[in-house]
């Protein structure tokens, strides 16, 4: 897989926009949560950790903390799990800066005011080259965050995709609960950043890093990435077998249940 997908990903998501902005932005505009309101306070304690902080700090700080690491004394089965750290640190962080700072151009540049500004100017107003942060709506940058990070994620770690599209979008919705977006600012931000996640780990299979390269519409992580220890991965595995699986039947208990439905 050496070619990066935009043509339809682009249709789906200019579609998905215009249906946000057509029949969900002015409901949530005019019918703002209460000020005590339970799902505003879980909003409100949420909605920072969409920050692009979040992500960045501590990947910056693994990377500084491989760049002081004696290489060359570790040994290969170690450097292996270090340079997938590295690499999947460094990976993140791309997708991230790369979203938002595409998100952050694009916001003087179209200039929407935000739903704070609903009563007066309505949810479609636009006053571009403003660089007012009242104007500054579309599209969201903490979706952008959340959607970079939750498709990277689920790109490295497969068994985490439903876990992280879940918080992902958890997170990018928590902007319109607090009024700081309209729902279309927020799938916006969601689709770009899913998209540079996503195009970034067709740039690493490429080169051999962090995905293999195949014919699949999503790359998949490479057999060689792992950034746990053996005995950490083997002691994972029986827990999830332990506690997560569902118990087989006995050999006795099977043939009996069949002689029933027989």
């Amino acid at each position: 897989m050496g070619r990066i997908v935009w043509k339809w990903p682009l249709a789906v998501a200019v579609a998905i926009v215009l249906f946000a902005l057509v029949t969900i932005d002015t409901y949530f505009a005019a019918n703002r949560l209460a000020a005590k309101s339970p799902l505003l306070e879980q909003a409100l304690a949420w909605t920072h950790w969409g920050k692009s902080a979040t992500i960045l700090v501590p990947t910056a700080c693994l990377l500084i903390g491989a760049s002081l690491v004696p290489w060359r004394r570790l040994r290969p089965r170690t450097q292996l799990l270090l340079l997938n750290q590295t690499a999947m640190s460094a990976y993140l962080l791309l997708s991230v800066l790369l979203a938002g700072l595409v998100v952050n151009l694009m916001k003087p540049m179209i200039g929407r005011a935000r739903p704070s500004l609903y009563p007066e100017l309505g949810a479609y107003h636009l006053d571009p080259w403003t660089f007012q942060t009242r104007f500054a709506s579309f599209p969201s940058g903490h979706s952008s965050v959340a959607g970079a990070a939750a498709m990277g994620l689920a790109l490295l770690f497969p068994a985490l995709r439903v876990p992280a599209l879940i918080l992902a979008l958890w997170l990018a919705t928590t902007r319109v609960f607090v009024g700081s977006h309209f729902m279309s600012d927020v799938f916006a931000g969601l689709m770009i950043g899913a998209w540079f996640a996503y195009a970034l780990a067709i740039v690493c299979a490429a080169h051999g890093l962090l995905f293999d390269a195949s014919r699949e519409i999503l790359p998949r992580p490479k057999k060689t990435f792992h950034i746990l220890p053996p005995g950490v991965r083997t002691e994972w595995r029986g827990m999830r077998r332990r506690y997560f699986s569902r118990p087989s039947l006995p050999v006795d208990s099977a043939c009996a249940d069949a002689s029933v439905v027989n």
